[in-house]
């Protein structure tokens, strides 16, 4: 509608609609960024080490405490929106900041801090599925560990919930599969050749 140019009174109607949903997608978000934190850190504890401290911290984009506080947002920013044609305000622009002992990993931490962030928040993910919604997913993972020191690598499999299902693609295989039940596959020119020396 702000593309089109419609009239305000078109808008409104459509807007009114839209508080409640944005008030309980804020209430969701925090709740949910609160609940991954817990389980982000203990899987990071795990692949790091316990050497690092992991932070996720929320970072809204408008406060929608209650339905009205966003409508008012959307009345107040109008003829900005307007000249814009997009709606600059709202839980659609919320974002959040990693930290790692306190400090943006986007900007300090090395590339296996970051993949090791990574991994964690994955875990954590995984972690929430299967406790709120009861469902293990299969886990795709293409070249997951590239970056990491061997001790990480071997931690990170230490974290890895043994019952899910997990397919992972890569260059060199696990360094403790003989401890595993991996079941191995080599790729070339397209064809999949089970490795039977595993």
């Amino acid at each position: 509608l702000l593309k089109k140019g419609a009239d305000v009174g078109v808008m409104k109607a459509f807007e009114a609609q839209m508080g409640d949903p944005a008030a309980l997608i804020f209430k969701k978000r925090k709740q949910a960024m609160s609940d991954l934190l817990e389980r982000a850190q203990e899987s990071y504890a795990m692949i790091s080490g316990d050497s690092e401290r992991l932070e996720i911290e929320y970072k809204p984009n408008l406060v929608v405490e209650e339905p009205d506080s966003f409508l008012e947002s959307l009345e107040k920013n109008r003829r900005r929106d307007e000249i814009l044609h997009s709606t600059s305000k709202g839980p659609h622009r919320d974002d959040f900041l990693i930290k790692l002992n306190g400090m943006a990993a986007a900007d300090y931490a090395s590339e296996g801090q970051q993949r090791s962030t990574v991994l964690a928040l994955s875990l954590a993910i995984i972690r929430f599925w299967q406790e709120r919604l009861k469902v293990s997913p299969v886990v795709l993972a293409d070249d997951v560990l590239g970056e990491l020191d061997t001790e990480r690598r071997k931690r990170f499999w230490d974290a890895v919930d043994p019952e899910l299902q997990f397919i992972a693609s890569g260059t060199q295989l696990p360094e403790d599969r003989e401890e595993q039940d991996w079941k191995v596959f080599r790729v070339s020119e397209g064809s999949f050749e089970p490795d039977l020396s595993c």
